[in-house]
C-alpha cells in the first residue's frame, strides 16, 4: 500500500532478515516504539516485545497501512512467531481479536497451523468475523495446509461444520467456490457434513457452486455430485 512504510512491508512479507536490519541498524530514524515493538513481534524476539511492553507500549495498539492495521499478535501471526503468540497470550490486557483483521483470521488465511491451534485454546477468541465463520476462511488458505487447518478447527470444538454465512453459504459452499481441494476432501470426510444446504439467495448446494464455479471448483463436483446421486 502507496502509505504503508518499508518496514511494515517486509514484515508482512515475511522479510526477517530486512525487519532485523531496520530494527538492529537503524535504517528508520522515524520508527516509533510501537513499530519497533510490532517488528520484534514479527521476527519472533519474546525478549523485545517484553521490554517494550514493560517500558510501557501499548500492548494492543495498531501499526500498518490505512486498509489494514495490526496489534502486536497481528504482526506475530504474520511472522508465524509462535513463541511470541504463547507470550502475548498470556498478557492481562491483551485483546485477542483486535485489528482491522483479527489475528485469528490473519492466521487462517496465512496457513499458521499452530498459532490457530492457539488462538482457539484462548477462549477470548471470537470464532467469527462479521457474520462469517472462520472455518470458512480455509477457503483461502494455502492448499498443502487446508486440510489440517479444517481438522484442528473442528476438533477444538468451536466451530460447526455446517454453519452458514448471513448468505447461506456453509464452508463448503465456500471451499466448491473457491475450488480449494483439500478442504473439500477434509470436510467430506466430517461426520454430520450436510451436503443439501442452500444459500439465502439462489437456492444453491455446494455441488451447485462448484459446477458454476469460475475458480477452479468445477474440477472438485464429481466429489459432490454422487452424493446428492448426481453424476
Amino acid at each position: 500500500d502507496d502509505d504503508e512504510s518499508l518496514l511494515h512491508v517486509a514484515m508482512r512479507q515475511n522479510a526477517a532478515e530486512v525487519v532485523t536490519a531496520f530494527v538492529d541498524m537503524g535504517l528508520s530514524p522515524a520508527l516509533t516504539p510501537l513499530d519497533q515493538m510490532h517488528a520484534a513481534a514479527s521476527i519472533n524476539d519474546v525478549d523485545g516485545v517484553q521490554a517494550f511492553v514493560e517500558a510501557g507500549v501499548d500492548i494492543n495498539g495498531l501499526s500498518g497501512s490505512w486498509i489494514k492495521q495490526h496489534t502486536a499478535l497481528g504482526w506475530a501471526v504474520l511472522g508465524d512467531a509462535v513463541d511470541v503468540v504463547r507470550w502475548l497470550l498470556a498478557q492481562p490486557g491483551i485483546d485477542v481479536n483486535a485489528g482491522d483483521e483479527s489475528p485469528l483470521v490473519t492466521a487462517v488465511l496465512r496457513g499458521r497451523v499452530e498459532v490457530v491451534r492457539l488462538l482457539l485454546a484462548d477462549a477470548r477468541t471470537r470464532t467469527s468475523e462479521r457474520g462469517s465463520p472462520v472455518l470458512h476462511a480455509v477457503s483461502r488458505s494455502p492448499d498443502n495446509v487446508a486440510g489440517e487447518m479444517v481438522d484442528v478447527i473442528l476438533h477444538s470444538g468451536r466451530a460447526n461444520v455446517n454453519e452458514q454465512d448471513p448468505g447461506g453459504w456453509t464452508a463448503l459452499h465456500h471451499a466448491a467456490f473457491n475450488g480449494a481441494g483439500s478442504m473439500i476432501r477434509a470436510l467430506l470426510r466430517q461426520p454430520g457434513i450436510d451436503l443439501t444446504i442452500e444459500d439465502t439467495r439462489m437456492g444453491y448446494t455446494a455441488y451447485n457452486v462448484a459446477m458454476t464455479s469460475d475458480r477452479g471448483g468445477r474440477e472438485f463436483a464429481p466429489l459432490l455430485g454422487p452424493r446428492l446421486g448426481r453424476t
